[in-house]
């Protein structure tokens, strides 16, 4: 059983993705979160914009 359990635990190893519908607002904005520890500002961008960046862009705002 514990075997059972890892082995389904071990196809998540690589992460996972999960779609999401998110709105823009009546403007067409998103509010955003900036997803720096340290900042953690809020702010808004055009949801044409947003979905120009590259896929992992919020990845690297935390590396950095």
């Amino acid at each position: 059983m514990f075997e059972e359990l890892l082995k389904i635990l071990d196809e998540f190893k690589d992460g996972y993705s999960v779609p999401i519908e998110i709105s823009a607002d009546n403007d067409g904005y998103l509010d955003r979160e900036c997803p720096k520890e340290d900042c953690l500002s809020k702010f808004k961008i055009n949801e044409h914009d947003w979905c120009e960046l590259p896929i992992n862009f919020p990845t690297r705002l935390n590396n950095k």
